[in-house]
């Protein structure tokens, strides 16, 4: 391998008596140097070619680059001029950039370096269709599965409809495209019968609700039943989600909502505005405030007093079935000041005191 000429840059900025010491100029070369030729091979910069190409090595990235960029003349002339061939990343990289022609040649020429499931989900994820059906002969239903969650959880309809028929089992892709709030994705996946409640429906409902998609949503809460719906209002509560649980609770009459339990959830987050919207969805309830939701209540007020949480003493004292003497009991067995203050203001203005 021959030396490589010096940069430019190197003998401008160099001083002329430092120029002078052979070794300087030649370690400051090397050091600003690539380790490879290869970026210039795949960005195609002849004249950097031609200066440095016979001094630095050159290796499968330079391959691996080409078919990235799609460039199927800089592979086909590496192929010939040099013996480095090329990796598995040349196929992910075609596949992933929609490069069909670059990768059906890498295919033809590097069977034993291809990785077809791989290059089919990448493809999938950036919705390149034909590479998505060059791939797919020989591959069976389960076989397919990685390649349609990646597609449902990047929207890519079209690539869906080329991969049918599916595998039984479709739970991941509704969950992907609902936790994406990729809509066009759930109607295609409901309208071809992946409707079953606990198995998709609900799933996805939850996965939309933890991630705060709203239309998704709102889309799915028409299609569940209320074992659902309620498992969905959960995971908000435990998302901290307001403006979703005041949407779940919109959709819900007030003696389908597990209050009680949700309610202390909330309250041992500290997530005051989901208490109120649960507080004022029992104040509609038909059933009144039952033995099950007082309960809950004293439970979350007490344990709101013990640990200073302030907002949802204030949001429960007029609720909890606790007297203000019992809670300054326990207030003050923890220290909590201004929890104290806080009861003694609120006696006050009861007139309890």
């Amino acid at each position: 391998m021959n030396d490589p000429e010096l940069l430019r840059i190197v003998c401008r900025v160099l001083p002329t008596e430092l120029l002078a010491i052979v070794h300087i100029p030649e370690l400051v070369n090397t050091f600003l140097l690539p380790a490879t030729i290869d970026s210039a091979v795949y960005n195609d910069l002849v004249g950097v070619i031609q200066a440095y190409g016979c001094s630095r090595p050159w290796t499968v990235a330079a391959m691996d680059g080409a078919a990235t960029r799609g460039r199927l003349d800089i592979v086909h002339w590496l192929y010939a001029h040099r013996c480095g061939g090329c990796s598995t990343a040349a196929f992910l990289g075609a596949a992933s950039h929609g490069h069909l022609d670059v990768l059906k040649w890498l295919h033809n020429f590097y069977p034993m370096l291809c990785d077809s499931e791989k290059e089919q989900v990448l493809a999938a994820e950036y919705g390149h269709v034909g590479v998505v059906r060059f791939l797919l002969p020989g591959r069976r239903a389960r076989e397919v599965k990685a390649c349609l969650v990646a597609a449902a959880a990047n929207g890519h309809v079209q690539v869906m409809e080329a991969v049918f028929p599916w595998p039984v089992d479709m739970t991941q892709c509704l969950v992907a495209a609902a936790a994406k709030d990729h809509l066009e994705v759930l109607r295609l996946l409901l309208d071809r019968g992946y409707n079953d409640q606990i198995r998709y429906v609900g799933p996805a409902l939850r996965d939309a609700v933890a991630a705060g998609q709203v239309n998704s949503i709102q889309f799915l809460l028409d299609k569940c039943d209320d074992f659902g719906v309620r498992s969905a209002l959960g995971t908000a509560v435990e998302s901290g989600r307001t403006a979703v649980v005041e949407q779940i609770l919109g959709r819900c009459s007030p003696d389908e909502v597990p209050i009680g339990r949700e309610l202390k959830k909330a309250a041992q987050r500290n997530q005051c505005e989901i208490v109120q919207l649960l507080l004022a969805k029992r104040a509609h309830a038909r059933l009144g405030l039952t033995k099950e939701i007082q309960a809950a209540i004293d439970v979350a007020f007490l344990d709101a007093v013990k640990h200073g949480r302030i907002d949802i003493v204030k949001a429960l004292a007029d609720s909890s079935g606790f007297s203000v003497t019992d809670a300054l009991r326990h207030a003050e067995r923890r220290r909590q000041w201004e929890i104290v203050k806080m009861l003694l203001d609120f006696a006050r203005m009861e007139g309890s005191i």
